[in-house]
């Protein structure tokens, strides 16, 4: 395999395996934390956890990717996460599963930051590489559905990470150039303020509805089986997507998804029977497709810094993460289940507003010190 083929290959099966392990964890976490006897504010607990500490990996290493190498950072992640993977087979009460859950979001928000730099530095499409990312959250919901025993699905998680670790071993490096940056550079930050901030908002949302998804699902008499289904149907619509999401302009396609994800919701509450909720997850694929693959093409072309400012991108994922799971297990436990999706539906909503009235403020000098350029220069027009 020439070195062309591995920068391809290799990144694009990484990113598959991972998610593959990050997902069959993620789907079943919260009826295995409910099998342990967490309440429902507890699962809170546990998905505020596995957020922030994924937040402060995500933002650190994506950081020190832009200083050293990125293949470093993507060996180290993938081989402490066949390690705190593994760990959540053993777990036995609620309390260790939310110190499995901590250390599982500080190793998986490792390497992805420095993978999206490594596809940066190579020129491939970043829209292929992300579809690829879904194609794994498919296959690891469907597993997870498919095997449905908690501890099989946890030592499978940490198996695949092993063998990405083997695999990563034969990665190429690129032609790296380090970037000299402040630990907090505030520049970047306000650059991509309009990504950023929308994007916490919008999955803020999501995550308060994601952490009680399955109990809700399991409620209305649906097997573990099913769930996995539905997963799959949302990533595989995504990973089939971003297969040409790179043909569309970056503006569009964020916006685009913003407003499919709140027609996801409306549809999930509408919802009479399992092929309604199917329609649903088939809308939050192309929605979600559209909407990262957008975000990381957009980051992409406006900075240079590409470690950084997607690992900041990932942190924004992950802070929305700490908040979420938080806000949902409280909706839920006072309210009920379908009380976090209306307010999904309402962030998502916030979310659109905020991408658009941002950039506009940014567009007419509105906002000091923050402009649509990438190191001085206009970007192009069109959003891309």
């Amino acid at each position: 395999m020439n070195r062309g083929v591995k920068e391809m290959a290799i990144p694009r099966t990484l990113g598959m395996l991972g998610n593959v392990s990050i997902s069959m964890s993620w789907m079943i976490i919260p009826l295995f934390a409910a099998a342990l006897g967490a309440y429902t504010m507890m699962l809170g607990v546990i998905g505020m956890v596995y957020g922030l500490t994924y937040f402060a990996s995500s933002y650190l290493f994506g950081y020190l990717s832009d200083l050293h190498s990125r293949r470093r950072y993507i060996q180290t992640g993938f081989l402490l996460s066949s390690a705190t993977f593994l760990i959540q087979a053993f777990v036995t009460t609620p309390m260790l599963l939310l110190v499995s859950r901590g250390l599982c979001g500080f190793t998986a928000g490792m390497y992805l930051p420095a993978m999206i730099a490594y596809v940066s530095d190579t020129h491939r499409p970043l829209g292929r590489f992300a579809s690829f990312l879904s194609l794994g959250w498919a296959l690891g919901t469907f597993l997870a559905g498919v095997i449905a025993v908690f501890q099989s699905a946890f030592l499978v998680s940490a198996l695949i990470f092993t063998v990405g670790f083997g695999i990563s071993l034969f990665l190429p490096e690129t032609d790296f150039k380090a970037q000299k940056l402040p630990l907090f550079p505030v520049n970047l930050m306000k650059r991509n303020m309009e990504v950023y901030l929308s994007y916490f908002i919008r999955h803020t949302g999501a995550q308060t509805v994601w952490i009680i998804f399955p109990l809700y699902l399991t409620a209305r008499g649906i097997s573990i089986y099913h769930i996995g289904v539905l997963y799959t149907v949302n990533t595989l619509t995504q990973f089939a997507f971003m297969q040409f999401s790179d043909r569309f302009g970056t503006v569009e396609l964020i916006i685009t998804g913003y407003l499919g994800t709140a027609t996801t919701f409306v549809v999930i509450l509408l919802s009479r029977n399992y092929t309604d909720l199917l329609a649903s997850q088939l809308i939050l694929g192309l929605s979600w497709g559209a909407l990262y693959s957008g975000s990381v093409r957009y980051i992409a072309e406006r900075n240079v810094e590409i470690g950084t400012t997607s690992g900041m991108l990932q942190s924004a994922i992950s802070l929305s993460g700490v908040l979420g799971p938080m806000l949902g297990g409280a909706l839920a436990q006072r309210y009920g289940y379908t009380a976090p999706i209306y307010f999904a539906l309402v962030a998502a909503l916030v979310a659109a507003f905020t991408f658009i009235a941002v950039r506009s403020l940014k567009g007419l000098g509105l906002c000091e010190g923050i402009s649509l350029e990438k190191d001085g220069n206009p970007t192009e027009s069109g959003g891309r």
